[in-house]
């Protein structure tokens, strides 16, 4: 989830935000209402794209791992669904 805390609000607790920091969540800074840094956990799957949707509210996430599709995806064509992931990583 994606917080926002002023610097006076933030420097005064520090801890209690880097606790859900700790936890997942996202902090975005701010300076008289406008953004101006975010602390996101170290080793956070999360894009800066990603927080840029859910902050603009088209995409909803609590900050935990997505548990994926219960979908199955068909293929077309012979290749591996590994073959297409590198194809699409060298891009």
């Amino acid at each position: 989830m994606v917080k926002k805390a002023g610097i006076r609000e933030l420097k005064n607790h520090l801890s209690n935000y880097l606790e859900k920091v700790k936890f997942g969540d996202s902090i975005i800074i701010t300076e008289r209402s406008k953004p101006i840094a975010r602390i996101t956990p170290i080793g956070s799957p999360t894009s800066s794209k990603m927080l840029e949707l859910v902050e603009h509210h088209i995409v909803n996430w609590d900050g935990r791992k997505p548990n994926g599709s219960k979908d199955i995806v068909q293929l077309k064509g012979k290749k591996s669904i590994s073959q297409y992931v590198a194809e699409e990583r060298e891009r």
